[in-house]
């Protein structure tokens, strides 16, 4: 038997779990012990309370959003991860490093978890596996690759920034704790393997990567698709909580499209606000396979597994993220031209109307695009456990 820890550190969403379910099933299948170190203990009973998973709650930086900084590159959400100061870098190191002196594991699987990361740099005779998106597991580059490409930061602030932050913060705690001192911040991911999941064709830094992806996660499963029985295009909508929320559902409710909406974080106040015939919603998991193969438009904050599982299905989608990462991923997928970007901004309706419109045409450009897209993916995209299962086992 062999013990492997999976853990998730920044981030949110289900997806940091859920990548994992059918691997983990697999590894305690074959007499394994598993615990999840998870950012989120509600999420990983959620996900893993089923199994006989082990869970503990990840040693994770606790910070207001409002005291975040505009990220540039992936140093900044480094900083806004807590590694700005040395004294909480230094006490969530250590508490890692505890974790894995008292676990012993034969290898560790580390989603979005740079501090983890850091810890390990004390901890290599274990094997560890960088694992995620291509957002949480940035290109091999000095310096790390700007987010913005249109108006990037020059290479020289960039690496002014890695430098100050190695200076300061992060090779002060290593030096502390008995450990090498970085050269630059990518050796953050010098780890035995990196696994990315997504599509290449999506990849939040597009032509930059030499890693190559394993393919797409799977689905999660959940409730099938019960749409209004009304004529039009059917919409299914996605939306975390945000300020311009009720202009969208304004403009839904006007074009009486038959809609679904997956919203379990809303709050009741707006629940209550979109009863309609043309509308239908759910605080439980829809199965977006039932989904994407009966609607004919999806608007959602381009979350990466959603807007890959419904674009796999040949689904146009308006996307709105509300952060760096979703915005570089919807950028990615609005490339494709099977979707089309959208601000979160309350002033901008007319436009929204527009772009719902657009998507929906049945003989537009849009929804032509997203067919080829799924035809170009026909091949199986999904990750291949058995593969997974015999790295990690070969490995660890």
């Amino acid at each position: 038997m062999k013990r492997y820890l999976f853990t998730w550190e920044c981030g949110a969403g289900l997806g940091h779990l859920a990548r994992y379910q059918q691997l983990i099933e697999a590894l305690l299948e074959r007499g394994h012990e598993v615990l999840f170190a998870s950012r989120n203990l509600d999420s990983a009973e959620r996900v893993y309370g089923h199994l006989p998973v082990k869970l503990t709650q990840a040693p994770v930086h606790q910070r207001a959003q409002a005291e975040s900084i505009t990220p540039h590159s992936y140093v900044d959400v480094l900083i806004n991860q807590g590694f700005e100061h040395s004294l909480g870098l230094k006490a969530r190191t250590k508490a890692w490093l505890q974790l894995l002196e008292s676990y012993r594991p034969s290898a560790i699987i580390a989603d979005h978890s740079p501090t983890l990361l850091l810890a390990h740099r004390l901890y290599t005779h274990v094997p560890c596996i960088a694992a995620g998106n291509g957002f949480c597991v940035p290109p091999v580059a000095h310096p790390f690759p700007p987010f913005n490409q249109q108006t990037p930061r020059s290479r020289e602030d960039l690496i002014a920034r890695e430098q100050e932050l190695l200076n300061t913060v992060i090779n002060p705690v290593l030096t502390d704790l008995g450990g090498p001192a970085m050269d630059q911040c990518q050796q953050l991911f010098s780890v035995h393997a990196h696994w990315l999941f997504g599509l290449a064709d999506l990849d939040h830094y597009p032509g930059q990567r030499v890693q190559s992806y394993l393919g797409t996660s799977p689905s999660m499963g959940g409730e099938p698709a019960s749409w209004p029985e009304l004529s039009g295009p059917r919409v299914f909508l996605y939306l975390k909580p945000h300020r311009t929320v009720p202009q969208v559902l304004k403009i839904v409710r006007e074009l009486q499209w038959p809609s679904l909406i997956y919203a379990p974080d809303w709050p009741d106040a707006w629940r209550r606000d979109v009863q309609s015939p043309s509308i239908r919603l759910s605080v439980k998991p829809l199965d977006l396979q039932s989904v994407g193969k009966s609607c004919h438009l999806a608007v959602n904050n381009g979350g990466m597994n959603s807007v890959t599982e419904l674009l796999l299905l040949g689904v146009p989608q308006v996307l709105l993220p509300l952060h760096v990462e979703q915005s570089m991923f919807s950028r990615s997928a609005e490339r494709t031209g099977a979707c089309i970007v959208h601000s979160m901004n309350p002033d901008d309706s007319d436009r929204l109307r527009n772009a719902l419109k657009a998507v929906a045409n049945p003989d537009g450009p849009i929804r032509r695009a997203a067919a080829e897209f799924a035809s170009r993916q026909a091949r199986p995209t999904e990750v291949q456990v058995a593969d997974l299962l015999n790295r990690l086992e070969a490995i660890g």
